[in-house]
């Protein structure tokens, strides 16, 4: 039998993980930066009190999963979670690239689960 190493015509199986793992880095860290942006611009990390003489409304912030928007508090349990999400995702993606470095392939199953995690969150 014959070993076929080759993955999309041009990339061996290791350069594909590797391809794989970089998109997968990069996304991560992008939507963290952007979760954490928005956070920060729109005061939800540090909590604005209001004035004593002001009501205290709690308003409503767009969301692409419920475009009227959602609460200030559900927004913040939701970016947090994501953040542990994708903090877990960048974690595999290290433990993946070990993984490919020593030809230990058991290391793909957790990335591939965090990753898949992260995609239905």
């Amino acid at each position: 039998m014959t070993d076929n190493t080759d993955c999309c015509c041009c990339f061996s199986l290791r350069q594909a993980a590797f391809t794989t793992v970089g998109w997968s880095l990069v996304y991560s860290l992008v939507q963290m930066v952007s979760i954490l942006e928005q956070e920060l611009r729109e005061g939800i990390i540090l909590k604005t009190f209001p004035a004593p003489n002001q009501t205290s409304t709690t308003p409503a912030y767009g969301s692409v999963l419920q475009p009227p928007g959602i609460e200030r508090e559900e927004l913040r349990v939701y970016h947090s979670l994501l953040v542990v999400v994708f903090i877990i995702v960048i974690f595999t993606c290290f433990l993946l690239v070990r993984g490919l470095c020593k030809n230990i392939p058991v290391l793909l199953l957790p990335w591939l689960a965090s990753t898949f995690i992260s995609i239905i969150a």
